[in-house]
């Protein structure tokens, strides 16, 4: 990742330690994964047995940990850094 925008400049790592917030955020969307898996599995299958439940959730949660990794990291940063359409305009990248 880089330190900063290459447009306007923004640091993506405002101060030490920042992102250490995101934890909630990934917690967040592990959750709503955890219960949607566990939805499609009740509506799938007649009998939701624990070693089904917990090898698609580890399944799933591997496959998708990069995404969560950095949808967290963008949430949380859209928290406290907001979008400028005046410093977008004045940029020289487009």
């Amino acid at each position: 990742m880089p330190e900063e925008c290459p447009c306007c400049h923004q640091r993506y790592e405002p101060e030490p330690g920042f992102y250490y917030g995101a934890m909630y955020v990934s917690y967040g969307i592990t959750t709503g994964m955890l219960i949607a898996i566990l939805v499609a599995l009740n509506v799938l299958l007649e009998e939701v047995t624990m070693p089904w439940f917990l090898g698609s959730l580890i399944v799933t949660l591997l496959l998708f940990y990069p995404f969560i990794f950095r949808m967290s990291r963008a949430i949380w940063f859209n928290f406290f850094v907001h979008y400028d359409k005046d410093v977008a305009a004045s940029a020289q990248c487009q």
